[in-house]
């Protein structure tokens, strides 16, 4: 937690990726802020101590760099405290091969029309591997722990970090990343999702909290 954690980058300023939103007196009319948001005070992390810190503050990453740094960080302080969480489980229920049988809400769709296909879904949700059968993703490549492919518009990379008791039934959880670039674009997203499976119905995926 207390260790400086290595972001890949020689810039001076990329541990300074975090900055606390613009108090409203510095908009010109506080009324109607701006439709991006006004960066304020430069946080310094060069820790996940730091970093879960400056979270609290309500820091947070406002460019694309930005966000690239703090995947660095997210990552890190998210597997740290997984293992600093779990213990060792009695059994496990989750998949031989876990990641192309994760549901598709780990898509993370955001057009109106996606939103509805998941949501729809969530009743008797389809897996990943199902949407490729489907031909609805593709260039699927595998390993014990990653997992690529390709939607229409974006590419995914999915990396199963650790495998625990994170909740304390007994039964094993796996802590999962999921990045993913529009194909078109410099847009990107990342999440660290906690996978579990206490018996042998559906996976349940979750967000995985910091805090």
């Amino acid at each position: 937690m207390r260790e400086k954690v290595k972001v890949g980058s020689n810039d001076v300023d990329a541990y300074n990726f975090l900055a606390l939103p613009a108090s409203p007196s510095t908009n010109s009319n506080p009324a109607q802020p701006p439709g991006l948001p006004v960066v304020g005070k430069r946080i310094r992390v060069e820790t996940v101590e730091q970093y879960l810190a400056a979270l609290k503050q309500g820091a947070a990453p406002f460019s694309n760099f930005d966000l690239s740094m703090n995947t660095h960080f997210y990552s890190t302080a998210a597997n740290l405290l997984f293992v600093a969480g779990a213990t060792e489980s009695r059994r496990s229920f989750l998949p031989t091969k876990l990641l192309t049988q994760l549901p598709v809400s780990v898509l993370e769709f955001n057009e109106s029309d996606q939103r509805g296909e998941l949501e729809r879904a969530a009743r008797n949700p389809p897996t990943l591997d199902d949407y490729r059968l489907k031909g609805k993703l593709s260039r699927f490549q595998s390993t014990a722990t990653s997992l690529t492919f390709e939607s229409p518009d974006r590419r995914y990379l999915l990396t199963e970090l650790a495998r625990g008791d994170f909740n304390h039934d007994g039964f094993e959880d796996s802590l999962i990343l999921v990045y993913w670039h529009h194909q078109d674009g410099s847009g990107f997203w990342v999440e660290i999702q906690l996978v579990q499976r206490p018996a042998t119905g559906p996976l349940i995926v979750t967000l995985f909290p910091l805090q």
